[in-house]
């Protein structure tokens, strides 16, 4: 799985044979291509494939239907093909889709590793110096009191 540039890549696991007859390998999706209202059809197509009983959660995003027809709208393959994928296939689609939708928006970069151990190293010796002040602070207390 790649995601880079609002182009989420999913190498297939098992190929696909899509309704006009088609071998996919892998599913391109191109997220940055959507606008609102792709977003508000593939809710209201998975409402209507959900039937009146079924319920989408408040956040869209969180429903495995709604982002399989975002996925299609995205890669531009029919909903069919989209379902018609193996399981696993079928559930790391629509996660990358969930994941993008609900944070690959962000402009935030992720930490680096060295980043995560020096912030770490920063947490573990400000703990350290207020454990060290708090110390001598208490030492000094119980000092003073003896006076």
């Amino acid at each position: 799985m790649d995601n880079n540039d609002g182009i989420i890549r999913y190498k297939l696991r098992r190929p696909l044979t899509t309704i006009d007859g088609e071998t996919v390998t892998e599913i391109v999706m191109d997220m940055d291509a959507l606008g609102v209202p792709d977003l508000d059809r593939c809710l209201r197509n998975a409402k209507a494939f959900l039937g009146k009983k079924a319920r989408i959660p408040g956040v869209p995003a969180f429903d495995q239907t709604y982002c399989s027809f975002v996925a299609a709208r995205a890669s531009g393959l029919a909903i069919e093909d989209i379902r018609a994928m193996g399981i696993t296939d079928y559930t790391a689609v629509t996660l990358e889709v969930q994941n993008f939708l609900l944070a690959g928006a962000s402009d935030e970069e992720e930490e680096t590793d060295e980043e995560a151990q020096a912030r770490k190293s920063g947490l573990a010796e400000t703990w350290k110096t207020k454990t060290m002040n708090s110390a001598t602070a208490s030492q000094e207390s119980v000092e003073s009191y003896g006076n």
